[in-house]
């Protein structure tokens, strides 16, 4: 079986590098290369890595920890405060993760998913950058990161009366980590049963953004408790939004990248103008409307369910997921 190092994966691309096609000598000092946008597209793609294990001693590990449903979560333990994220967690294939890439949540009372989108977010990053003294983010750093109760997943999302915040964030982080056909077992586990769905910078940009400004607002909470039991908390920052402001300049890698490639730091400016726009939607009662066209995820009814792939409009087929392998008649 494969054996995942950390360096392979990044947020919601458990494809980020691979040793396919580099030297010898890389090879031997651990070198992998970053995979290319074409690759990406490709949903057959899979990242090769430096070395594989026994399956008979992958099984008996992972035995141990009850069924983990055709896929693991692991995160990188090698970081720091000083790189572009520290925090960083994606689903991978079921197969074997090195020391510097452990899994989590094998016995975890939240959604694996809601979970490794949480990792994934700017709010817990910002507390990890804080609490990372080295170059290893251990599990015990890990379990002191901040997250939103369980209870909050399960209520109506207040910018989407639609859905339940679980459902809105799972069908954005679905799009994200499902990209490949090596990791079907866990869009099954999110009962989706069609194709992977297409790589698009643009759109997975905007994805992420969307979840980085609804985490925002589950973490910060609403503006009318903000620094109640705090008062110097409310002095620093008069608003939960002066403290997303503050939060994101932090981050002064993913500024500069975004400078030279944009002109302005894009990703500040896109989440909180998506955090404006949900802070209204909450206070008048009408729903967020998402830029994204389709909507993020698969088809859904009314409810916000999956709709089977079997009743889809197959004339109409959704323009951010693949086709079936075979061609549709």
């Amino acid at each position: 079986m494969r054996l995942y190092e950390a360096k392979l994966i990044h947020h919601y691309n458990h494809r980020f590098s691979t040793f396919d096609g580099v030297s010898p000598k890389d090879l031997a000092a651990g070198k992998s290369r970053g995979t290319s946008t074409i690759e990406l597209i490709d949903a057959s793609f899979v990242a090769k890595p430096r070395y594989w294990v026994s399956e008979l001693a992958f099984n008996e590990v992972v035995s141990k920890y009850g069924d983990q449903l055709g896929w693991l979560l692991c995160y990188r333990d090698v970081a720091r405060a000083t790189d572009e994220r520290t925090c960083i967690a994606a689903v991978i294939p079921f197969t074997a993760g090195t020391r510097s890439s452990p899994c989590i949540g094998l016995e975890c009372p939240h959604d694996r998913a809601i979970l490794a989108a949480m990792f994934s977010a700017f709010f817990c990053d910002f507390v990890a950058r804080l609490k990372v003294p080295g170059i290893h983010l251990n599990y015990t750093i890990l379990k002191q990161l901040p997250l939103v109760r369980k209870s909050v997943f399960e209520s109506p999302a207040l910018w989407s009366q639609r859905t339940c915040v679980a459902q809105w964030i799972r069908l954005r982080f679905l799009e994200l980590t499902y990209s490949a056909r090596d990791l079907e077992p866990f869009a099954l586990d999110c009962g989706y049963d069609g194709p992977p769905f297409r790589w698009d910078e643009e759109r997975r940009f905007l994805l992420r953004c969307e979840l980085d400004a609804a985490y925002f607002h589950l973490y910060l909470g609403e503006s009318e408790e903000w620094g109640n039991d705090n008062p110097q908390l409310r002095e620093m920052f008069p608003t939960p939004r002066h403290a997303v402001e503050y939060i994101m300049e932090t981050f002064p890698i993913v500024k500069r990248k975004d400078i030279k490639r944009h002109g302005d730091y894009r990703t500040k400016l896109v989440i909180l103008d998506l955090y404006d726009q949900m802070q209204q939607a909450m206070e008048s009662g009408s729903p967020f409307h998402s830029q994204l066209d389709p909507p993020a995820g698969p088809p859904t009814d009314s409810e916000g369910n999956f709709i089977p792939m079997a009743d889809w409009d197959l004339h109409h087929w959704p323009s951010h997921i693949h086709p079936p392998r075979d061609p549709i008649t």
